[in-house]
């Protein structure tokens, strides 16, 4: 066996760039741990949600209109059911229930309500739309 030769069990200093990495990667795990210890301490939102009604575009007799169904809460639902109204003036002209599949928190869904009057109208038409229900995943 030989022996250690003189200056074998010496560590060498460490180098600027060594120092530099070894800074930046204990600032980023003790930033992990600070946003993942604030997550866990901060409770979670309940679902919550509002709609929002696009522009009316009529066509052949059909009316469509994009509504924005947003989830601000944490918590995701599933199945939200969109209620729709297609009204002129005081009376209802036509109704539809959409399906929004999985909505995440904090996130929005875009759907398409479709609308076929039985009697076309040149009255000025409007869309009340508003979350009627959701399952919890």
């Amino acid at each position: 066996m030989s022996e250690p030769k003189k200056g074998d069990d010496v560590a060498k200093p460490a180098t600027l760039l060594e120092k530099i990495a070894t800074a930046i990667s204990t600032l980023l795990i003790v930033s992990l741990l600070g946003v993942l210890i604030a997550d866990a301490v901060r409770p979670n939102a309940e679902a919550s949600f509002a709609t929002s009604v696009g522009v009316l575009h009529e066509s052949s007799g059909a009316v469509r209109v994009p509504i924005t169904v947003r989830n601000s809460g944490d918590e995701a639902a599933k199945s939200v059911v969109v209620h729709a109204e297609l009204v002129a003036a005081d009376s209802t002209l036509g109704e539809t229930d959409l399906t929004v599949d999985w909505l995440p928190g904090n996130s929005s869904r875009d759907v398409v309500a479709l609308f076929t009057p039985a009697q076309p109208t040149s009255r000025s038409m409007s869309v009340r739309a508003e979350v009627r229900g959701f399952a919890i995943p």
